[in-house]
């Protein structure tokens, strides 16, 4: 993947998960390396992939929730944490990163000063 060779890491990873059984999910990994690459954009299309082929499936939000937060984007990462929440993620995975969303959230909007201008 750190050479560019995606769909060869992609195949690798598949093999993997098939012959050895209980590895992640393969495009789950290469967007964890992705993220590591600096490459979020790679990440969420590896992330969109992994969601439609394993819809039941919560480690994809998960790392949804992580490329969010590494992108400071913290509505989405709090939308991809509920989703993995809802499709039965562990405590400790959701308390980690609820831990990590803190101060990521946007300010409450204020009220808008009334200023008469003359």
């Amino acid at each position: 993947a750190i050479a560019g060779a995606w769909s060869d890491a992609r195949a690798y990873l598949a093999y993997a998960r098939d012959a050895i059984g209980n590895t992640p999910i393969p495009e789950v990994t290469l967007a964890r390396i992705a993220l590591g690459l600096r490459q979020p954009d790679r990440a969420i299309s590896l992330l969109d992939a992994a969601t439609a082929q394993y819809p039941d499936a919560a480690e994809p939000w998960l790392m949804r929730c992580d490329v969010m937060l590494a992108t400071d984007d913290g509505a989405a990462a709090r939308r991809a944490l509920e989703e993995a929440r809802t499709l039965g993620a562990p405590e400790d995975a959701l308390a980690e990163r609820e831990l990590a969303l803190q101060g990521k959230e946007p300010a409450a909007p204020s009220e808008p000063v009334r200023t008469i201008l003359q």
